[in-house]
C-alpha cells in the first residue's frame, strides 16, 4: 500500500521535494481529499477538481509565494489552499469562523490577490508585474489563471490590451473547460473549441494580435505535459537557427544565434573553415575578414548603432512605445502576390559619418495570417548606399508554441536574393559566453 503523500505536504516547499513521477499520486490524493470534504459541506467542487493537476504544476514549477499566483474568481482555488498551509483547516472552508471559500490576502501569503469576482486576474497580475519591474525585481514571475468564460469579459480585455504594450514578466494561463456558471458561448468559445478539436484555424489568433506569445492547447489533466509547458514558458532567453545559404548555387552551412541580452553571431562553415560574422558581445562588434581569415573589430560608429538594437529581442515591435519607437500603418500593398499590411517602424536615429539619420524599417504583414513576409530598409553606408535591402520570410512553422519562418531570402530589392533554408530552430540554446568574445590574436616573433 502506498504512503499517502498529501498528508506530508504542508506547503509548496514540501511538494517540490517530490519527484515528478510522484505527482500523479498527489493529484489523485488531492482530488479525493477535496471530494471527501465538499461532499459533506457546500462548496465549488467541479471548478477545483478541474485544475488539480494545474495547481500542483504551478506550485511545483514556480517559487510561490515569491512568484505571485492570481486565481481569477477564486472558486477553483481549493487545491491551492490545501497545498499552502491550510490542509488541516480545510474542513472549515466556508464555515463560520473558518477559512474563506476564495483567496484572501489576510489568510495566507500565498493568496496574493483577494478575489471573488470574474475577469480581474490579468489586470491584477499586470499591476504586480509592473511594480516588480519598477523595483528592479526582473526575475519574479506573475501568473494569472483565468477561465474561458471570464476572459471574454471587458475587464480581461482591458488587461490584455494594456499588457500587450509592456515588457512585464506576465504569464496568463487560459483554463478552458467550456463552462462558466452556464456553458460558454460566443466567438471566442467557438475558436477555443476548434483549437481543441484540431480544426484548422488561423495561425495568429486574437491573443497573439495583442502582442502575447501563445502556446497551447495542453491537456490540463496531464501533469507532466503541464509542468513541461510551464518550465518552457518561464522565459525565452535565446534562439539558435541551423541553416544553409545558397550563394551562386553553392550551399553554405550557417548557425545564427540571437540572445535576449543582445549578444548575437552568425557562424559560417566554408570549405572546412569556421568563420564568424556579425558577432556582438554587448560591447564589441566584430567578424572574420574573408581574405585574411583574421578577426577584425568594426568601427566605433557601427558598434554604437548595433547597441541601439540590443533590446529588440525577440522582436522590434515588442514594447515599442517604451523604447521610444513609432509605428504607422501605411495601408495595404501586394508582395509576391500576397496582400499585406505595410507598417512603418521608426526607431532611434543612427549615426552615419558623424551625422544623425532616420532609422526606418518597413514591415509587410500578411493580411490573412498576420505574420511578416517581407522587411525593407534603406542601406545607409557602403557600396550599396541608397539601395533598399529586402528580406523575405515564408514557410512558417511552430517551434515550442512560437511561429518562425523556415525559408528566407536576403538581398537588395529588385534583385535576386540569397535563399536561406532553415532546418532547425532551438529555443534557449546553451552558448558559452566566450564564443562572443573578440579573439585576441597571438603575434609570433620572427
Amino acid at each position: 500500500m502506498k504512503n499517502n503523500l498529501l498528508m506530508h505536504i504542508d506547503n509548496p516547499k514540501d511538494l517540490r521535494n517530490l519527484s515528478k513521477e510522484q505527482l500523479p499520486q498527489v493529484a489523485k490524493e488531492l482530488r479525493d481529499f477535496i471530494i471527501d470534504i465538499v461532499a459533506t459541506k457546500e462548496g465549488h467542487l467541479g471548478a477545483s477538481l478541474g485544475v488539480v493537476e494545474l495547481t500542483i504544476a504551478l506550485h511545483y514549477v514556480f517559487d510561490t509565494p515569491n512568484d505571485l499566483l492570481i486565481w481569477d474568481v477564486g472558486h477553483q482555488a481549493y487545491g491551492h489552499k490545501i497545498l499552502t498551509d491550510r490542509r488541516s483547516v480545510f474542513h472549515t472552508n466556508r464555515q463560520l469562523g473558518g477559512i474563506s471559500g476564495f483567496p484572501k490576502r489576510s489568510e495566507s501569503e500565498y493568496d496574493t490577490f483577494g478575489t471573488g469576482h470574474s475577469s480581474t486576474s490579468i489586470s491584477a497580475a499586470l499591476g504586480m508585474a509592473i511594480a516588480s519591474k519598477i523595483n528592479g525585481d526582473f526575475d519574479k514571475h506573475h501568473i494569472a489563471v483565468i477561465g474561458d468564460a471570464s476572459i471574454a469579459s471587458g475587464m480581461a480585455f482591458e488587461g490584455l490590451n494594456h499588457a500587450g504594450v509592456t515588457d512585464a514578466n506576465l504569464l496568463i494561463i487560459l483554463n478552458d473547460n467550456a463552462m462558466g456558471i452556464d456553458p460558454s458561448v460566443g466567438a471566442l468559445k467557438n475558436y477555443f473549441t476548434n483549437v481543441k478539436t484540431g480544426k484548422k484555424v488561423r495561425k495568429n489568433n486574437i491573443i497573439e494580435a495583442l502582442n502575447f506569445n501563445y502556446s497551447g492547447p495542453i491537456e490540463g489533466h496531464n501533469i507532466e505535459a503541464v509542468i513541461e509547458e510551464l518550465e518552457k514558458l518561464k522565459q525565452v532567453k535565446g534562439v539558435k537557427m541551423t541553416a544553409k545559404i545558397n550563394q551562386q548555387g553553392m550551399e553554405i552551412p550557417l548557425e545564427i544565434i540571437q540572445m535576449s541580452d543582445g549578444k548575437q553571431m552568425t557562424v559560417i562553415n566554408f570549405q572546412g573553415k569556421e568563420m564568424k560574422q556579425g558577432v556582438f558581445d554587448g560591447e564589441t562588434l566584430w567578424g572574420h575578414n574573408f581574405m585574411t581569415m583574421k578577426a577584425e573589430k568594426s568601427d566605433e560608429e557601427t558598434t554604437e548603432n548595433m547597441k541601439l538594437d540590443m533590446n529588440d529581442f525577440p522582436d522590434s515591435f515588442i514594447d515599442y512605445k517604451e523604447k521610444g519607437y513609432a509605428i504607422e500603418l501605411l495601408g495595404k500593398e501586394t508582395i509576391d502576390g500576397a496582400e499585406t499590411f505595410k507598417i512603418k517602424l521608426t526607431k532611434e536615429p543612427i549615426t552615419i559619418d558623424g551625422k544623425k539619420e532616420e532609422n526606418i524599417t518597413f514591415y509587410f504583414f500578411d493580411t490573412e495570417n498576420f505574420v511578416p513576409i517581407a522587411v525593407q530598409s534603406e542601406i545607409k553606408s557602403g557600396p550599396g548606399k541608397g539601395m533598399i535591402s529586402e528580406a523575405t520570410m515564408s514557410d512558417y512553422d511552430e517551434v515550442d508554441g512560437l511561429y518562425f519562418p523556415f525559408s528566407m531570402t536576403q538581398g537588395v530589392k529588385g534583385q535576386p536574393g540569397a535563399p536561406i533554408s532553415i532546418s532547425k530552430i532551438e529555443l534557449n540554446p546553451t552558448v558559452d559566453e566566450k564564443e562572443f568574445a573578440f579573439p585576441e590574436e597571438i603575434v609570433e616573433k620572427e
